[in-house]
């Protein structure tokens, strides 16, 4: 069988001559390792600097050729590549405060991380911080209805487009996209963690925006050719749920089902990523029309 013949055996519930395998997301170092030269595949900080030095067309070279030379090397079926920076894209320097630490726009303090190599943030200034109100999300909802997602700049797509040019017609072709999951309203992650228990009356609008996005987006990944499209969004930690299921169940699963039903109609088979213990979800994702599930960490 072709890869992309066992994948679309395994989806049609069918047996492949072996099980199809290939991951949504793989770190610079491992692609440096296995081929044997520099990458900006997932290059962490390394891709912010390079970047902030206004070298994109180099980045989108080596995103090309590592995707293609890694899935040979590994014998991946399923190949994940998403969209690269426009053309001409090179964003503003942060400021430099010592040799591992960076100020953003806006004032917070990131470091660059020991363990990942991400800049991760260290101070966020969260004084007077309140959250939105109900009003403040129709509005912005409205205004999203009336304005719609603007259209990908074509040269977000120049990754995309060579990998299917190279492996299509053998691989399957895979998208990370933005996800609909539980509502997360604030700066930090305990701000949101805190608001899903203090307001519940943001619930339904703040996922209903994301909804609106990820729907709205579609029909782009399905234009460029994708065979499957994987929303990425983590509903747990190692232990469990990061969330009440009921919230999932009433806030998030209505708009899943309109979400896929909108994926297949558009010719897009549908994947979820979510890593975490989420075996009290499970029911959810299967109810909410997802075709296959991706993720690590499920143990406890």
């Amino acid at each position: 069988m072709l890869p992309r013949e066992r994948v679309e055996c395994t989806m049609a519930f069918e047996e492949p001559d072996i099980v199809p395998w290939g991951e949504h997301s793989i770190d610079y170092n491992t692609y440096e390792m296995v081929l044997g030269r520099e990458s900006f595949v997932q290059g962490k900080f390394k891709l912010n600097k390079a970047l902030w030095d206004g070298r994109r067309d180099e980045i989108v070279e080596s995103y090309k050729h590592d995707h293609v030379d890694l899935a040979d090397a590994l014998g991946f079926d399923i190949i994940t590549v998403g969209r690269c920076p426009a053309k001409g894209h090179a964003p503003t320097p942060w400021e430099q405060i010592d040799h591992e630490t960076y100020r953003a726009p806006g004032g917070a303090i990131y470091r660059i991380s020991a363990t990942t190599h991400d800049l991760m943030p260290l101070k966020v200034d969260t004084e007077g911080y309140e959250p939105p109100t109900v009003e403040d999300l129709q509005q912005q909802i409205d205004q999203f209805m009336a304005d719609g997602v603007a259209r990908p700049d074509d040269s977000e797509w120049e990754v995309a487009r060579y990998v299917m040019e190279q492996r299509q017609a053998t691989h399957w072709i895979n998208v990370c996209i933005g996800d609909i999951s539980y509502p997360t309203i604030g700066p930090t992650d305990e701000i949101q963690y805190l608001n899903l228990a203090l307001h519940p009356e943001l619930h339904a609008k703040a996922v209903e925006l994301q909804a609106r996005w990820a729907i709205a987006m579609l029909p782009f990944y399905a234009e460029q050719g994708y065979d499957s499209v994987m929303p990425c969004g983590d509903l747990g930690s190692s232990t469990g749920l990061l969330c009440n299921p009921r919230i999932i169940g009433e806030h998030v699963l209505p708009w899943w089902k309109v979400f896929t039903a909108e994926a297949k109609n558009l010719g897009l088979r549908i994947i979820k990523h979510c890593c975490g213990c989420v075996w009290e979800a499970l029911d959810y994702i299967v109810e909410g029309g997802f075709e296959g599930y991706e993720g690590i960490q499920a143990s406890g």
